[in-house]
């Protein structure tokens, strides 16, 4: 199971994840939502998870699968270090450049 399957899980079982201080993973859920196996998922895509659900880096508010409108963020879905510089491109300059070069690419 990958990480954003793992958000849609909690998401079905009513689980709300945030990430906390220190690098924690916090949750809220009603009694009898939260199973070992999910404790266990989490656990595993923990790192993965937290990036998932990490604020915008500039204005701190809720990102939407990834997207700040307010501020134009979107991280670079290949590589996932760059802002995009708009919440419509999915890839940084960097990496598009290299995947147009790449074999096989159309011009």
């Amino acid at each position: 199971m990958t990480a954003p399957e793992v958000l849609a899980v909690c998401s079905l079982r009513g689980v709300v994840l945030w990430p906390g201080g220190n690098g924690a993973l916090e949750f809220w859920c009603r009694t009898g939502a939260m199973h070992a196996d999910l404790k266990q998922l989490l656990t595993e895509h923990k790192p993965e998870l937290l990036r998932l659900i990490a604020p915008c880096p500039e204005c701190r508010r809720s990102l939407d699968r990834g997207r700040c409108w307010h501020c134009k963020f979107r991280r670079c879905e290949t590589c996932r270090a760059r802002d995009t510089g708009s919440p419509f491109i999915a890839n940084c300059l960097q990496c598009q450049r290299l995947s147009d070069s790449s074999p096989g690419a159309t011009p």
